[in-house]
């Protein structure tokens, strides 16, 4: 699978998982194609549900005889495509999934549409409960967090985050540069990134992420960041309340 894979993090509060847990990624109709139309999401109603499920089956199949434990829906930017995946998993009762979606606001896909409108979408069409965490991938991590309360207000489901570095690239310069929270151009270094990366992991984990890691741009600085930082509101859990953040 493609669109939009990134490194593991560590679990955040709220469940416990394996170790060893497998996740098979399987990315977008709209990374195949070109025109960028993972990043808009238009192909959703013009192909339809039971045309992108019929596309995404196969890969689906190829992974699960693979032996993964999960595949990992990821950077979905259109409602019509989520219910593609849903249905998809009702025929394959065994299989278990999160579902992650790509965003452009706090309160949209990268379609346009409705994120509240997707998060209905997994609750309507996933029958059985086979999709067992909702999220985000591949957003601003400033993103993150107001995303996650989003889909909590619409779902009880387990959380997703793995946000992209923040980063945004430079026409002119012909690179990736870090940007501020005001969306201007900073000359924060990388490592001073990946470390605020860190940071803000914390605060995902409090709104309810229970796997989180890093999508495009990041690298192992930030996923070890995230995971001091996981391990230090543990220790300070502990410390406070007698309780523990669970990891995996």
């Amino acid at each position: 699978g493609g669109g939009g894979g990134g490194g593991g993090g560590g679990g955040g509060g709220g469940g416990r998982l394996p170790h060893g847990l497998v996740a098979a990624a399987i990315g977008p109709y709209g990374a195949s194609v070109e025109g960028e139309s993972e990043y808009s999401g238009r192909y959703g109603r013009r192909l339809g549900a039971p045309a992108l499920a019929a596309w995404h089956a196969w890969r689906v199949d190829v992974l699960l005889s693979a032996g993964a434990d999960v595949l990992a829906f990821e950077t979905v930017p259109c409602v019509t495509e989520v219910v593609a995946l849903c249905t998809l998993l009702q025929s394959r009762p065994a299989a278990r999934a999160w579902l992650s979606l790509a965003c452009r606001s706090a309160a949209e896909l990268q379609s346009g549409e409705r994120l509240a409108d997707a998060v209905d979408a997994i609750e309507q069409y996933d029958v059985s409960g086979q999709v067992e965490a909702i999220g985000v991938n591949c957003a601003a991590p400033l993103l993150a967090s107001p995303l996650l309360r989003a889909i909590r207000a619409r779902s009880p489901r387990p959380l997703v985050a793995y946000p992209n570095s923040g980063e945004v690239w430079d026409e002119w310069a012909h690179g990736w540069v870090a940007v501020g929270p005001d969306g201007a151009p900073s000359a924060e270094s990388a490592a001073a990134g990946a470390e605020r990366f860190g940071r803000l992991a914390r605060q995902w984990a409090a709104d309810g992420a229970v796997l989180i890691g890093g999508c495009c741009r990041t690298r192992p600085d930030h996923i070890a960041a995230v995971a001091r930082e996981l391990r230090a509101a543990e220790e300070e859990g502990r410390h406070r309340h007698g309780t523990t953040l669970l990891r995996p």
